[in-house]
C-alpha cells in the first residue's frame, strides 16, 4: 500500500512539475516511479507514457520511444496506458516520416483501445499520408463523428500537413468533411444530424 501511494504522490507531482515547465523535474519523478520494484503497473506504466511525453517536448526522440516501447512490452499495463504508448510512438514514427508505421501503431492502437479518439484520428491522418485517401476520408468521418470536440486540432495537424507533404487538392474533401461535421455537432454525422 505504501509504495502505491508513493508512486501515485510522484506521478502526480511529475505532472504538476510538468504543469510548471520544470521538465527536468517531471522527468526525474517519473524516473522515480520507473525504478521502483514494487510500484504497481498502473502507475508505472503511466510514469513511462508521460516521461515519454516529457522527453518528446524536449526533442529526445529516442527516449521517448524507449519509454513507449516499455510500456507496449509490459505485460501487466493496462490498455489504455498501452493505447496510448503505441499512439505516441506512431505519432514520432510520423514525424520522422516513416507513414507505414505510423499507420501500424495506431491500428494497434485502436484495437488495444477502441475508445482512444486521438488514435481514430491519427489513422486518418496516416492513411492520407499512404495515399490511401478514400480510407483516410471514411476514417476522419468516423472519428470525428465519434468525438467532435478533437476536430479542431486535427484541422491543425492537416494545415501543418499541407506545409509539407499534403497537396491542397487532397486536403480539401478531408477538411470539408471535418467543417461539416462540427457544423453539427454532437451526435451528426456527415449524413446528417442522428434522427433526420
Amino acid at each position: 500500500v505504501e509504495a502505491a501511494k508513493r508512486a501515485l504522490a510522484l506521478v502526480n507531482r511529475g505532472v504538476a512539475q510538468g504543469r510548471l515547465g520544470e521538465t527536468d523535474k517531471e522527468i526525474e519523478d517519473y524516473g522515480a516511479v520507473v525504478a521502483m520494484p514494487d510500484a504497481p503497473a498502473e502507475q508505472r506504466a503511466k510514469a513511462l507514457v508521460n516521461r515519454g511525453v516529457a522527453w518528446r517536448r524536449l526533442g529526445e526522440t529516442g527516449n521517448a520511444i524507449e519509454d513507449y516501447d516499455a510500456v507496449i512490452a509490459m505485460a501487466d499495463a493496462p490498455d489504455t496506458r498501452r493505447a496510448g504508448a503505441l499512439n505516441n510512438r506512431g505519432w514520432i514514427r510520423y514525424t520522422e516520416g516513416d507513414y507505414a508505421a505510423f499507420e501500424t501503431d495506431v491500428r494497434a492502437a485502436m484495437d488495444t483501445d477502441p475508445a482512444l479518439s486521438g488514435a481514430q484520428f491519427n489513422y486518418g491522418l496516416a492513411l492520407l499520408a499512404l495515399n490511401r485517401d478514400a480510407e483516410a476520408l471514411e476514417a476522419y468521418g468516423r472519428a470525428a463523428s465519434e468525438t467532435p470536440d478533437g476536430i479542431d486540432e486535427v484541422i491543425e495537424d492537416l494545415h501543418v500537413a499541407r506545409a509539407s507533404w499534403l497537396s491542397e487538392e487532397r486536403a480539401k474533401p478531408v477538411l470539408a468533411l471535418l467543417e461539416k461535421i462540427r457544423g453539427l455537432g454532437a451526435g451528426g454525422t456527415a449524413e446528417g444530424p442522428e434522427g433526420s
